[in-house]
């Protein structure tokens, strides 16, 4: 073994830390805003061309996220 290699650790060693649900209420509660913000950019007819290609990248970026843990369609009631 290496000269130093026991003290590298290893990332798979580390554990994660256990899923926070305030964070997840966070995530919940800005994507939906940020969805609703994007959509109705889009809709408003009145974004210059980069503007518009911004946000049709935001829209894509918010599609590819859609999938991540505590992610839900619509933001909670506050």
């Amino acid at each position: 073994m290496p000269r130093g290699r026991s003290r590298i650790r290893k990332h798979t060693d580390r554990t994660a830390a256990p899923p926070d649900s305030r964070a997840e209420q966070e995530h919940t509660t800005w994507y939906g805003l940020t969805r609703d913000a994007v959509d109705t950019l889009l809709g408003s007819g009145g974004l210059l061309p980069p503007g518009r290609r911004f946000t049709e990248e935001m829209r894509r970026a918010l599609a590819r996220s859609r999938e991540a843990p505590g992610n839900h369609e619509r933001p909670p009631s506050i």
